[in-house]
């Protein structure tokens, strides 16, 4: 009878521990998702090029630009002067 008792109690503390642990796994897994989401989002922000990376990529578009000018500026003064 006593064994009887002691498997109860043990059965009753076990079942309170299965609940705490589903309950902490369901906040775990909540915890994830919500993590995995985040990260997606940036992740897609990234690869379709926010608004610092456009204007970084057409600000060096108008750099070349200019270097190009510049350079074909200087060949006309020589050729100029040469002549």
């Amino acid at each position: 009878m006593l064994l009887m008792g002691f498997a109860a109690l043990f059965g009753l503390l076990n079942s309170n521990k299965v609940k705490t642990l589903r309950t902490e796994l369901g906040v775990v897994t909540a915890a994830r998702d919500a993590a995995v989401r985040q990260a997606v989002g940036k992740e897609t922000a990234f690869k379709n090029g926010s608004s610092d990376n456009t204007k970084l990529s057409s600000a060096e578009a108008r750099a070349a630009t200019a270097e190009a000018d510049l350079a074909k500026s200087r060949t006309e003064k020589a050729d100029l002067e040469a002549s």
